[in-house]
């Protein structure tokens, strides 16, 4: 305990009470003196709530910078997407155009519309006689006919022996 009429924490011992002399410091560890234990709550609750408040406005501020961020993005690729698609409906117009189209091309060729070319493909397809395709015709396949191994003039061809063969007479 110390001594409350001890303004410098010599702990009740005197100027001398540990054999350091008269300067009344407690030096016997090379220490500073210990801190009040009675620490102030109010101002640690107040900045750590500030800094808790800080944490979540830092936050919410990048996210909403990014979430901006990305949707300046997507607008972009949104109205280029969006101007292709009126590029593609165009391009469709055009060949719809070119396909439905009489053109002369010069030199005795004429350019017609797609639908007017297949009608006349039909016509001129129907138009022709009926020549069913007849298949190549089919060579016969030769087959030899059997050999009679007894007939004069073949050779006959000895059977393969086998380890079942039965036994010659008169062996053992």
């Amino acid at each position: 305990m110390r001594d409350p009429h001890d303004a410098h924490g010599h702990g009740g011992h005197g100027h001398d009470g540990h054999g350091h002399g008269g300067h009344g410091h407690d030096e016997h560890n090379g220490l500073p003196p210990p801190e009040p234990e009675n620490v102030a709550i109010g101002p640690v609750l107040i900045w750590g709530g500030m800094s808790f408040l800080f944490v979540l406005v830092s936050i919410a501020l990048v996210g909403s910078y990014f979430w901006y961020e990305r949707e300046i993005e997507v607008t972009k690729k949104v109205s280029q997407y969006g101007s292709n698609i009126e590029k593609v409906r165009l391009l469709h117009a055009q060949e719809a155009q070119h396909l439905n189209e009489y053109k002369n091309l010069g030199e005795g060729h004429y350019q017609i519309p797609v639908s007017r070319a297949m009608e006349l493909v039909i016509q001129d397809y129907q138009a022709r006689p009926i020549n069913p395709v007849q298949p190549p015709p089919v060579q016969p396949l030769i087959v030899p006919p059997p050999v009679d191994p007894n007939a004069p003039g073949t050779l006959a061809v000895p059977a393969p022996a086998t380890d079942a063969a039965p036994d010659a007479p008169g062996t053992p």
